[in-house]
């Protein structure tokens, strides 16, 4: 590949469909992937291999279902930080990716969402053995092993129904589990709609 095919890019040029030559910060040599674009709230984007067959249909009722999709978060300010991107020429399309235009027809909702701070809970053992587990997926910022920082957010899903069910009910250790949902109690109501979203930060005042 030359350079003259490919160009520079920001987090607004990452539509669904763009494939994308990445260094870092999973191999330090390039990797090709396809951009399955933004979900949920938040200057990011989802990036999957570029031979994978998720679409951004798929990444959407994944997390709808409260499952993982084969993809990872670039968060904005990660570009250029963790991630030196640049554009492949546009004929690289994957073989999974069929573009569907500008008409392309999908229903778009809002997910309950909420952010709890918790600067605390990163200084603590019993929070940091669960943070760096390796034997499941979990959906965070964090790089496993090393130490927590402010870009460290996790994000977990609550039952609509605030029955206690979610993502880490019975993986993440109950105190902490008991105070997201206890949270989510507070400012929602049961329902049988979308997971509630929640985002833990460790950031200091």
């Amino acid at each position: 590949m030359n350079n003259s095919s490919k160009n520079a890019i920001a987090i607004d040029d990452l539509k669904a469909g763009v494939i994308v030559e990445i260094i870092g910060p999973f191999s330090d040599s390039p990797y090709l992937a396809r951009s399955l674009g933004n979900y949920g709230p938040g200057a990011k984007v989802y990036l999957a291999n570029v031979e994978s067959s998720e679409t951004p249909e798929s990444m959407a009722s994944k997390f709808q279902n409260n499952q993982m999709p084969d993809c990872f978060v670039c968060w904005d300010h990660d570009i250029n930080l963790k991630y030196t991107m640049s554009l492949v020429d546009n004929s690289l399309h994957s073989p999974a990716w069929k573009p569907q235009g500008e008409s392309m027809q999908f229903d778009a909702q809002h997910s309950p969402v909420l952010s709890i701070n918790a600067p605390e809970w990163f200084g603590e053992a019993e929070f940091l053995r669960w943070l760096n587990r390796r034997d499941r997926p979990l959906m965070t910022w964090h790089t496993r092993g090393e130490e927590p920082n402010e870009w460290s957010d996790i994000i977990v899903f609550v039952d609509p129904s605030l029955n206690g069910e979610g993502s880490e009910c019975g993986e993440m250790p109950d105190k902490y589990w008991q105070v997201i949902v206890g949270a989510c109690q507070s400012r929602f109501n049961p329902s049988t709609g979308f997971h509630v979203v929640v985002r833990i930060t460790n950031l200091c005042e």
